[in-house]
């Protein structure tokens, strides 16, 4: 059977394993596979290294020391080898009630102390939320994607209008990408090193911390690797049926609805069947019934914006703020407002005048717009503290805002050195087949933000990737057959 490979390591696969493809076709792929691992792990240290310059407070080398430390000692033979021990001396069904309830217990610690009012976007879903429950309907507007609205409002629908109630469910979301973490380490690494991410997972302080907000990313987390888990249940060896691919497409459907980025995930989807054993042709077929599956789950929303504005949106009107915020003249890398419009321009026209304005300008500026490749790296994978600046909106004591900041620069640390390691250790030496739903992945976000802002936030939807790297490179652990 085949080898899916590890996620981030593609190497990791022992040469010969998995579906080759013999000629000019491994090369290409293999190389790659390694230009892009060479590319993440000097944006990941460049990051890492650079963030503190950036926000000017060179006492965030600290934390930076402390993680970097924490990483070489855990790679330690004798440290990884008493926590494979421990972790494999559980049963199965014990271990994954106590860490999926690790992870519950935490996030409602966490609310219970430190949640606040929602604010900014988080604000606007709560309150979209209550506008509908209470029979007043979305609103005429579509800057923000509907699906984190949409799925308050059904938390509301089931629980009454409390905060808390959404709290306590987002608590439960950690459980979910906990779990879903456990389910696709596994059947990329051997058990103890999925063991190990699913408690990276439960206990990493940036998801845990994010429990207290209304931020969609958890829950676009549990989307993702639920199509990224769905992938591999049935080995590519295996064809999938039309139904299972219709299956895939309904959930990046949901995954759309709660971040536009989901629009372009059956391209993705489409190139890890072919690179995985699949024909070029039914490779293609399966990437089509993704494209048309997902457009039909966010038909009736399309439809209702035709319907609002009397033009086609997709899904949200944001896109060109979004990229606006990083392409024009005066741009920090930084979330910004966009410029404000003559009375009478409609949300659509202001969104496709920054989008034109945008190209324009990475058209006629290309120095500037390689410039501010810089800092959105720092911005976006420096750090993954951005949570306890949306989280507090400096609510929060400030002693308790700086020892927040400070753990979870401790643990990105940590996770990232041992990331790079499994990425330098093994994807850049040896030419073999990686697990391409979740390496796509990971390319695609690095992708979409050298060109849109960049916070921190924005990829806590993509931690499990690099949790199962991490402990795959703590544990030294090469992948298993599925």
């Amino acid at each position: 059977m085949e080898s899916t490979g590890l996620p981030i390591a593609p190497s990791l696969v022992a040469p010969g394993n998995g579906v080759t493809r013999g000629g000019r076709g491994v090369a290409v792929w293999s190389t790659l596979q390694q230009a892009f691992g060479l590319l993440f792990v000097l944006t990941l240290i460049w990051g890492v290294l650079s963030f503190p310059y950036f926000k000017r407070m060179l006492v965030g080398y600290v934390p930076v020391a402390v993680g970097l430390g924490l990483a070489c000692l855990a790679s330690r033979r004798s440290v990884a080898a008493g926590v494979e021990r421990f972790l494999a001396a559980w049963p199965q069904r014990r271990f994954l009630i106590v860490v999926v309830s690790l992870a519950v217990v935490l996030r409602v610690v966490a609310v219970l102390l430190l949640a606040e009012e929602p604010v900014s976007d988080h604000d606007v879903y709560h309150r979209t939320a209550l506008r509908m429950l209470g029979g007043r309907g979305y609103g005429p507007t579509a800057y923000f994607a509907p699906g984190m609205s949409f799925w308050l409002l059904l938390v509301y629908w089931s629980f009454g209008e409390s905060l808390l109630a959404a709290w306590l469910v987002n608590a439960g979301i950690g459980g979910v990408l906990t779990w879903l973490t456990y389910d696709v380490g596994r059947r990329v690494v051997a058990e103890p090193a999925a063991r190990l991410a699913a408690v990276l997972a439960a206990v990493f302080p940036s998801l845990v911390l994010y429990a207290t907000t209304l931020g969609n990313d958890p829950l676009l987390g549990c989307a993702i690797f639920t199509a990224v888990t769905l992938f591999l249940r049935r080995p590519p060896a295996r064809a999938h049926p039309a139904w299972y691919v219709a299956l895939i497409g309904v959930v990046l459907g949901a995954v759309t609805f709660l971040k536009p980025i989901g629009l372009l995930l059956p391209v993705v989807f489409g190139l890890c069947y072919w690179r995985r054993g699949a024909t070029l042709t039914r490779s293609f077929r399966n990437g089509a019934v993704l494209a048309v599956v997902l457009f039909v789950t966010i038909l009736p929303w399309s439809i209702r914006n035709v319907l609002v504005f009397g033009e086609y949106v997709a899904v949200t009107t944001g896109g060109g703020a979004a990229l606006w915020m990083t392409n024009h003249a005066d741009a920090t890398a930084l979330s910004e407002k966009p410029p404000d419009f003559p009375p009478g321009t409609s949300e659509v026209q202001h969104d496709r005048i920054l989008w034109k304005r945008s190209w324009e300008h990475i058209l006629r500026h290309p120095d500037r717009f390689i410039r501010m490749l810089l800092p959105k790296a720092a911005y976006l994978w420096g750090t993954s503290s951005t949570v306890v600046s949306t989280a507090s909106a400096d609510r929060w004591d400030p002693n308790v805002e700086r020892a927040a900041k400070f753990v979870i620069n401790v643990a990105w640390t940590f996770v990232c050195v041992l990331f790079v390691v499994a990425i330098w250790r093994d994807a850049l030496c040896r030419s073999t087949v990686a697990f391409w739903p979740v390496v796509c992945l990971l390319a695609y976000l690095w992708g979409i933000h050298l060109f849109y802002e960049a916070q921190s936030r924005y990829h806590l939807a993509f931690l499990p990737v690099l949790f199962i790297g991490a402990a795959a490179a703590m544990l030294r652990r090469r992948p298993v057959d599925v």
